[in-house]
Formats: C-alpha cells, sequence, structure tokens
C-alpha cells in the first residue's frame, strides 16, 4: 500500500469519511472476481482500478490493469485470478487493520 496516497485522502476527506469509503472499498471487493468467467473478471477489474488506486492500493490496482490487457488480448485468466484472489485479500486485510487502528 501507498501509504502517502493514502495520507492524501486522509487530508482531502478527513479520516472518518476516509474510514467510511475504505470500509465501502471492501464491502465491493468482497463481491468481485468471484464469476470465473473472463468477461466479469474483467469488468470486475476495470470497476477497481480507479478506486484501488485513489487510496494507495497499487498493486491492485496494477493488477486490474494486467487483468484488462490479458482480456483484450485473449490470454488465459487462469493464473490472474489467482493473483487477483491474493491480492484482494491482501488490500482486505490491510483495510481491516487500518479501521481498527482508528
Amino acid at each position: 500500500m501507498d501509504t502517502a496516497t493514502l495520507d492524501e485522502m486522509r487530508e482531502l476527506l478527513g479520516e472518518e469519511k476516509t474510514l467510511a469509503r475504505l470500509a465501502d472499498l471492501a464491502t465491493d471487493l468482497r463481491s468481485r472476481f468471484e464469476s470465473g468467467k473472463t468477461e466479469d473478471l474483467a469488468f470486475d477489474a476495470d470497476a477497481t482500478i480507479l478506486t484501488a488506486g485513489l487510496f494507495g492500493f497499487l498493486d491492485l490496482s496494477n493488477l486490474c490493469c494486467e487483468v484488462e490487457e490479458a482480456y483484450r488480448a485473449g490470454a488465459n485468466m487462469t493464473l490472474l485470478q489467482v493473483r487477483l484472489n491474493e491480492v484482494q485479500q491482501q488490500v482486505l486485510d490491510e483495510i481491516e487493520t487500518l479501521r481498527t487502528a482508528a
């Protein structure tokens, strides 16, 4: 996680709203990347790129860009699905840590 980016969001929104938006992101992420369908995976990746990046979760944002590129190229998405699930869980864990520490 890029803490400088998260700190910028805290300055912009304030701590309370930042935590609320992080909770929203966590809720959204729990419903993403589950169907196993290539089209859904690409759609979920596209929907996640901006928000993940805004809050400093650059690994997830960058991986979602990779997923979009692979989808457009017709590549096999199996390994990307595994990586997405791992990074998704890391982000959910980080959000929980941030919310608990507040």
